[in-house]
């Protein structure tokens, strides 16, 4: 999973991106309302941490602007005050969530993966697929209760798809998922990670047909 964090300059900004970094969480810090506008349309983006702080835009105004605009990513609010009246102001702004400072890391994770599930439809962090079950809690899969060895890149394909169960991912946005815009490899390295991943299902089920690509789509799970 991927999030961006929309705070201030400062401290607490770099607490909360080494403790998502530290719960497998890979983050981009930006620190304007501007920014957020930019990086909320970017499909490597699971979701988003918003500090009311923020005053490009003024933090509630952002998020209404956000909205209006058609954005569906999931959002997390996180502000210095826990008054129930903004609690309730940022929610109907379009907020999933609001937590207040000083924030618990391991709670900041569990209400993260909640919205992002959430947002695409499951109930539980573990998504289940036949035999195959995909963990996000734990970031592992398995199929017939026996786990399944990948690399990083390789769950990460897997974690996509099984998120967007019965939808078809490109690859143009597999590959933002995975490398964010940043380095981009040469094309074709969707391909070859797929290739490992059907290996590896039909060596556990004998099934061939875990993924499969929907021409002028892109690859789906199921």
């Amino acid at each position: 999973m991927q999030v961006f964090i929309a705070t201030p300059e400062g401290k607490l900004g770099s607490v909360i991106q080494q403790v998502l970094a530290d719960q497998n969480f890979p983050c981009q810090r930006v620190n304007y309302g501007k920014g957020l506008l930019s990086h909320a349309s970017n499909q490597a983006f699971d979701a988003a941490i918003v500090d009311l702080a923020v005053s490009d835009a003024g933090g509630l105004n952002t998020l209404r602007a956000l909205r209006m605009a058609q954005v569906r990513l999931p959002i997390l609010v996180v502000s210095r005050h826990g008054a129930s009246d903004l609690r309730l102001k940022a929610l109907d702004a379009g907020a999933d969530d609001f937590m207040q400072y000083p924030l618990a890391g391991p709670e900041l994770v569990a209400r993260l993966r909640t919205i992002i599930r959430r947002h695409n439809g499951h109930s539980s962090s573990r998504i289940q697929l036949g035999n195959l079950a995909v963990d996000l809690e734990t970031a592992s899969a398995s199929f017939a209760g026996r786990r399944l060895i990948l690399t990083k890149s390789e769950y990460r394909v897997l974690e996509v798809l099984a998120l967007q169960k019965g939808r078809a991912v490109s690859e143009e946005d597999l590959m933002q998922k995975l490398y964010h815009g940043n380095d981009m490899p040469k094309p074709g390295i969707i391909s070859v990670f797929i290739a490992a991943l059907r290996s590896k299902l039909f060596a556990a089920s004998s099934n061939p047909c875990w993924i499969r690509k929907i021409y002028g789509y892109g690859y789906i799970l199921g």
